[in-house]
């Protein structure tokens, strides 16, 4: 993942003349010209023509990479592949560059030649290049202008040969075969992964049925700044399951019901990252990046785009937000609200959209806002997730990457029946003095509506799958119906 695409330009002797025999060696793709021929030849001596510029950016292995993920398309975790490559006898990544503190990560100064403009920050990028070894120099906290810079002389450089970047359905570890193979399974596949998601939540299946169409979620679009897809989903009344074990990290799960969550969530997507709301956390950790002296420190959302985001709010105690704390809040708010991740710089902020899938869990009310609240109605507690073969989760995955970037359609009559349907619906309501359906309960049976239809393999809406999640939103808010009067009682 691309985390600082801003670390500067390089000017550097790409060719020069050898003064024993007058050819012309060039010297691209490597950091020192020890690894060339050029022996004792006087810098001064090198012609303007026979320099150039190479642009700098840092990158690290992307955060919240599942393990399965890993396994599949590196055949071992990235930096222990990494680590086997004779570079250093020690590698240290910059501080505070990895979105995720105390994780291990791979990470390298990747250098292009020529324009890399069309390199962001935030994209995943698939690069060949040449591996070059740190040159051993000793670290300065200032140029010769009194100006602070950037050592990376311990880390791992790769000159680009060339690259390309990875969208989101590109990112999949599974071959085309694999995933049109799987589309005539839809049926039956969706069935059995919301029995297993199910096992996470109590057994409740419809909230299973909503955290699937979460999985399958993302934004296709965007207008007047509206992101057209995005789908964040709070799941209030989760339980508390304290542990009696101390957490190894501030990122570690305080809520054992949470963990399972976690865990359940990791076994099916490419990236995820759970993140338990404390106090503590919200008042020490930085959420969103944030540029000093030129290098871009990363926030704990710097993610990549598709990343499955849980925010625990389970964890979150009695206690005082410092200045720090309320910021990280609104940050989180802007995100859910927008799919938009604030940058902070010395002298103005820059917003970079983002598509994260967002689940949000809460004992009560939350603090968040989001597209769509489901109370939770558990029949049992799980102590751990039900033990599959490596077959039918790796049939779950590919049901997952397949059916979310499937394609979709809605015929016009369709689209006439649904507003008809709607219209009459409201009509209904205002004979019988109950609450009107809004605009808004319009756009969100739609959006689920897609998804419903993606989750059974349909490419095109039918009034069948509209009337399914209209059944599943009126279910929904009959249990928040429900909960407001056992509240007022």
């Amino acid at each position: 993942m691309v985390q600082d695409p801003q670390m500067g330009q390089e000017l550097f002797v790409a060719a020069y003349r050898k003064p024993s025999d007058g050819r012309i060696v060039c010297t691209g793709y490597t950091e020192d010209l020890r690894d060339t021929e050029a022996g004792d030849f006087d810098l001064d001596d090198v012609a303007n023509h026979h320099l150039a510029e190479r642009t700098v950016v840092y990158c690290v292995s992307p955060p919240g990479e599942t393990s399965w993920a890993k396994q599949l398309l590196y055949g071992q975790d990235i930096s222990d592949a990494m680590a086997q490559l004779d570079v250093h006898d020690q590698q240290t990544p910059l501080p505070g560059k990895y979105p995720l503190p105390g994780t291990k990560h791979a990470s390298a100064a990747v250098k292009f030649y020529g324009a890399a403009d069309a390199v962001k920050v935030g994209q995943l990028i698939e690069v060949i290049g040449v591996l070059s070894h740190p040159q051993k120099t000793e670290a300065t906290e200032a140029d010769a202008f009194g100006l602070p810079t950037i050592s990376y002389a311990e880390v791992p450089v790769i000159h680009v040969v060339t690259h390309r970047t990875l969208e989101r359905a590109d990112a999949t570890p599974f071959s085309v075969k694999e995933l049109k193979d799987v589309s005539a399974q839809t049926h039956d596949i969706r069935d059995r992964l919301l029995g297993y998601i199910s096992s996470a939540f109590g057994g409740d299946r419809l909230a299973a049925e909503y955290v699937l169409l979460l999985l399958l979620s993302r934004v296709t679009g965007k207008v007047s700044g509206l992101k057209i897809g995005q789908f964040a989903l709070n799941v209030v009344n989760f339980p508390i399951v304290s542990s009696s074990t101390q957490p190894q990290s501030k990122l570690s799960p305080k809520n054992l019901a949470a963990k399972l969550v976690f865990e359940l969530l990791e076994s099916l997507v490419h990236h995820c990252v759970g993140i338990p709301l404390t106090i503590d956390l919200l008042n020490s950790t930085r959420f969103m990046p944030k540029s000093e002296n030129e290098n871009l420190e990363a926030g704990l959302l710097q993610l990549t785009d598709g990343t499955t985001l849980i925010l625990d709010e389970t964890a979150m105690s009695e206690g005082s937000l410092g200045d720090l704390g309320v910021r990280n809040v609104q940050v989180i708010q802007e995100l859910i609200s927008h799919q938009s991740l604030t940058y902070v710089f010395p002298y103005s902020n820059y917003v970079f959209d983002t598509d994260y899938s967002i689940l949000c869990l809460s004992e009560g009310k939350s603090i968040l806002p989001s597209d769509c609240v489901v109370p939770l109605e558990p029949t049992f507690t799980a102590e751990e997730l039900p033990q599959l073969d490596k077959q039918l989760l790796e049939l779950f995955r590919l049901y997952i990457q397949s059916v979310r970037f499937g394609e979709y359609s809605i015929d016009p009559k369709v689209s006439d029946e649904i507003t008809e349907s709607f219209v009459q619906e409201r009509k209904a309501a205002q004979q019988n003095r109950t609450t009107l359906p809004t605009q808004e309960d319009l756009m969100r049976r739609m959006s689920m509506a897609r998804l419903v239809a993606s989750s059974y393999g349909e490419e095109k809406l039918s009034k069948e799958m509209y009337d399914y999640a209209t059944r599943m939103d009126r279910e929904r808010t009959a249990r928040l119906s429900g909960g407001e009067q056992e509240a007022q009682k």
